[in-house]
């Protein structure tokens, strides 16, 4: 399938219906609630990395009415810019962008240095407090999306243990080659056995 969207907000929902309509119903609850705006999604990515995060990215915008992004393995706020850019582009101004927490290395696995993001770095934010705002405005949990590091969850779920109660939780990521960058001893740390 070919997917093409106009970069205007009443074209990319009228291409939204296209897209959901050429699919199968609905098989699933979880699906159900995702892609009719029942569940809040929150997107926690290393943007500016992969390119397949701004791919991801464009097309969660496209399909998740109620979408929130929060950004992984931050430095200084360029990845939360980079991020809010994407989303502008796409005519989504109205999903808002957590800057997640910066992390040691951060810059070096940040590819978009030298792009014009625009002018503001998003302020930090408390995401035990957004986390708590948006667990509290729904009666569905949140579905948190992860595809890159676990810092920001971590972050959670060791602040405020109860949340993990309100959110359901997906993860991508993994790194099978004990050589690459990422210890899989520290996977213990966020989710016990």
């Amino acid at each position: 399938m070919i997917i093409s969207f106009d970069y205007g907000k009443t074209a990319m929902l009228a291409n939204q219906s296209s897209l959901l309509s050429h699919q199968r119903p609905f098989t699933s609850r979880l699906a159900a609630s995702v892609f009719t705006g029942a569940r809040t999604v929150v997107l926690d990515n290393d943007f500016g990395f992969d390119a397949d995060a701004s791919v991801m990215l464009a097309a969660a915008a496209m399909l998740i009415p109620k979408l929130v992004v929060v950004t992984g393995d931050e430095c200084g706020g360029r990845r939360a810019q980079l991020a809010r850019r994407l989303l502008d582009l796409v005519g989504r101004s109205d999903v808002p962008v957590w800057r997640g927490l910066d992390v040691p290395g951060g810059h070096d696995r940040f590819v978009g240095d030298g792009l014009d993001l625009g002018p503001e770095v998003p302020a930090p934010v408390d995401l035990v407090a957004v986390a708590r705002d948006l667990c509290g405005a729904s009666e569905e949990p949140l579905l948190w999306l992860g595809c890159g590091p676990m810092t920001n969850l971590a972050e959670i779920a060791t602040r405020a243990p109860e949340l993990t109660d309100h959110m359901d939780v997906t993860w991508m990521g993994g790194w099978l080659d004990g050589t690459g960058y990422r210890d899989p001893s520290r996977a213990s740390h966020i989710v016990p056995a």
